[in-house]
Parts: C-alpha cells; sequence; structure tokens
C-alpha cells in the first residue's frame, strides 16, 4: 500500500480528459443522490 493510500486517498489515471473526467465523477456523485459541496479552480487561484 502506498503511503497516500494508507491517508485515504487513491490515485487513478483516466482514459479521458481532465473536464470529461471531473464531468464523469460529479454525474456518478449526484446519481448516488449525494451532493459536490465545492469545486476549486487551482489554476485560476495560482494565477492571482
Amino acid at each position: 500500500m502506498s503511503h497516500s493510500a494508507s491517508k485515504g486517498l487513491i490515485h487513478t489515471s483516466s482514459n479521458h480528459s481532465c473536464a470529461n473526467t471531473i464531468e464523469r465523477l460529479e454525474l456518478q456523485i449526484t446519481e448516488k443522490q449525494m451532493a459536490v459541496i465545492a469545486k476549486v479552480d487551482h489554476a485560476a487561484a495560482a494565477e492571482k
């Protein structure tokens, strides 16, 4: 088990673009009656 996995983080690769992966993840979350609490645009924040 990697150090990250032992801390509760799981890293996996996607065959889709970043934007498409996020859309697909949000869809799966909302289909399970869960809510996306926040989305952070790190690139925009870094420009400030």
